[in-house]
C-alpha cells in the first residue's frame, strides 16, 4: 500500500508501544489508536519494507470493550500519549505482559516472583517536560508536543497529564513569547514544578535584547514563576525569583537547578525508592555500588542503611548535585566517583568488584559493557532498575548465564501513565 491509502484492517493483539497489530497482503502493520478484536478503517501514514505503520480512522465493528473516550483533544496528533483510549485498570496488565513476553522471547527467562505493579494518579502527575517552539508563515507560533515521529510541533493549550501549576502556563507562555522580539530564537522551553518553586527555561540562542529581558522578567513576577534563559550549556536567571528547587525523598531533602535530572512522577519515584530499599536489603556491614547514580536519588537514601555508598556517574554537573546533596543532609558515608559505565575501565570494574552489592539503574541504553566485563564473585546481590524491557532483558540474560544470577522478581513501575513507556526493578541473586 501507499501513503494514505485506507483499508479495512482486523487487529489482532498489541505491539510494545501500545499500537495494534494487523496483517495485510501477508505484511505487519502497526496501526495506532486500535485495540485488539477491532475491526478498523486505517489510513497508511509510513511504508517500509519488512512492515508498513497506519492510524485508525473509525472502528467499524467488534468495538473493544478496553475502549474509552480520550481525555485530551489533542490525543491521536500529539506524540506524548500513547494510551489514552484504553482502560486506566488494563494499561498496567499491558505493561506486565509486554515486559513478560520480551523477557521469555529475548532472553528465555521468567521472574519467579511477578510483584503487583505500582501506580499513581493516572493524570496531573507530570513535575517536567520540554515543550516544543516553533514559527511559520502559514501556521504562525505553536507550542506543545511533537507528533510522534514528526518534527512537526501540535499546539497545545493545556495538557492533562503535566502537573496543573504547568498546564496553565501554555496559554500564557504562548503569549509571552508571541510578544517577544526574537520569538524565531525561542526552539523550546522546559518546564519543572516542585515542592517549593516553579521554574520555566526558555532555549533562546542566538540573539537576545534588553526588551525581552524586561519582558521575561515582568512574566516571572506576574505568575510568581522562575524564569531563565538556556543559552548552549549556560543557563541564566532572568527574573528576581530563586531558580534553587528542593524536595523530599526518604526523608532526605534534595537540591537541583533548571537542566538538572529529576524523576517526572514524584509519588512514583517515592515508591521506587522504597521498593529499593526494601528488596536490595543494606545494612551496616555492607557496601553497595550505585551505577549511573545521577545526582544520589538512590545513593543517599542507601547511604542512611548501608556501611557505605559508591556512586558511579559520567554527568560531571549530576555528581555536583549529588556531593552537595550529601553535604546538605549530613552523609557521610557516601563516595561519588565519575566513571563511563559504558566503556568500563578497569579501575572502575575493580572498585566495584570489591562491593556487597551493586544498584543498577542505567538509561535506556541498558548496561550491557558493565555486566559482560564485571568481576561478580563477591556480588550476590543485584538490583537492577530499568526504563526498558528490550535492554533489561539482554542484560538479565548475561546475568543469568554467564554469570549465573536468578532472576528473583520483576515490578513494574508506571511512572508515565497514559503512555507505552515501561519502568521496572529486576532482583537478582545468586546461590538461590
Amino acid at each position: 500500500m501507499k501513503n494514505n491509502e485506507r483499508d479495512t484492517l482486523t487487529i489482532q493483539n498489541f505491539a510494545h508501544d501500545g499500537r495494534g497489530v494487523a496483517r495485510l497482503k501477508g505484511k505487519t502493520v502497526f496501526v495506532s489508536n486500535a485495540l485488539p478484536g477491532e475491526m478498523v478503517e486505517a489510513e497508511i501514514v509510513c511504508t517500509h519494507r519488512s512492515f508498513d505503520e497506519a492510524k485508525a480512522i473509525s472502528v467499524l465493528s467488534r468495538e473493544s470493550h478496553l475502549r474509552v473516550t480520550p481525555k485530551c483533544e489533542y490525543f491521536g496528533t500529539c506524540g506524548g500519549c500513547d494510551l489514552q483510549h484504553i482502560q486506566d485498570s488494563y494499561q498496567l496488565k499491558y505493561k506486565r505482559d509486554v515486559l513478560a513476553e520480551i523477557l521469555a522471547r529475548q532472553s528465555d527467562l521468567t521472574a519467579e516472583y511477578e510483584l503487583e505493579a505500582v501506580t499513581s494518579l493516572p493524570w496531573r502527575y507530570r513535575r517536567n517536560a520540554r515543550i516544543a517552539v516553533s514559527t511559520s508563515l502559514e501556521h504562525g507560533l505553536t507550542l506543545g508536543f511533537r507528533e510522534k515521529g514528526s518534527r512537526t510541533v501540535v499546539h497545545c493549550l493545556k495538557c492533562d497529564i503535566l502537573e496543573p501549576s504547568l498546564s496553565d502556563l501554555l496559554p500564557h507562555l504562548t503569549d509571552l513569547i508571541q510578544g517577544l522580539d526574537f520569538k524565531n530564537s525561542v526552539s523550546e522551553v522546559e518546564l519543572l514544578s516542585t515542592e517549593d518553586n516553579v521554574t520555566v527555561t526558555l532555549f533562546i540562542e542566538p540573539k537576545f535584547n534588553a526588551s525581552d529581558r524586561i519582558k521575561l522578567s515582568d512574566f516571572s513576577n506576574a505568575h510568581k514563576v522562575s524564569v531563565c534563559r538556556k543559552s548552549g550549556k549556560t543557563i541564566e536567571s532572568l527574573g528576581s525569583s530563586n531558580v534553587v528547587h528542593g524536595y523530599y525523598i526518604n526523608k532526605l531533602y534534595f537540591e537541583m537547578y533548571p537542566g538538572g535530572f529529576l524523576q517526572t512522577n514524584h509519588e512514583i519515584n517515592t515508591a521506587l525508592v522504597a521498593h529499593v530499599l526494601e528488596v536490595l536489603a543494606p545494612s551496616k556491614n555492607e557496601t553497595i555500588a550505585d551505577l549511573f547514580c545521577g545526582m544520589g536519588n538512590f545513593s543517599l537514601p542507601l547511604a542512611q542503611l548501608a556501611g557505605s555508598v559508591v556512586g558511579v556517574e559520567s554527568d560531571r554537573d549530576l555528581l555536583a548535585q549529588g556531593r552537595a546533596n550529601a553535604d546538605l543532609n549530613a552523609i557521610l558515608n557516601c563516595e561519588f566517583l565519575r566513571g563511563d559505565l559504558f566503556k568500563c575501565s578497569e579501575f572502575l570494574l575493580a572498585r566495584v568488584a570489591d562491593c556487597e552489592k551493586i544498584l543498577l539503574d542505567p538509561p535506556r541504553l541498558g548496561a550491557l559493557d558493565f555486566v559482560t566485563n564485571c568481576d561478580f564473585e563477591k556480588i550476590n546481590h543485584i538490583v537492577y532498575v530499568s526504563c526498558s524491557p528490550s535492554t533489561f532483558a539482554r542484560d538479565a540474560k548475561v546475568l543469568c548465564g554467564r554469570h549465573k544470577y536468578t532472576l528473583i522478581s520483576t515490578r513494574v513501575f508506571d511512572m508515565f501513565p497514559q503512555t507505552a513507556h515501561v519502568e521496572l526493578v529486576g532482583v537478582f541473586k545468586k546461590g538461590i
